[in-house]
């Protein structure tokens, strides 16, 4: 596979999934497209204030 091959395969096409965030309720809809890297932010933020609360 030469560059040029590997970058055209390499192309995603562009996603507009929006967040969708309720004023009223203050919740906040997350399109599956994005569940898995709001998941890993989410528990990568309880760890830093944890440690942060430990101090």
């Amino acid at each position: 596979m030469t560059l040029e091959e590997a970058l055209a395969a390499s192309e995603a096409e562009p996603v507009n999934d929006i967040f969708l965030i309720n004023p009223e309720t203050r919740t906040i809809t997350v399109p599956e497209t994005e569940k898995s890297l709001v998941y890993h932010m989410t528990e990568t933020l309880k760890e830093n204030i944890s440690g942060v609360r430990k101090s």
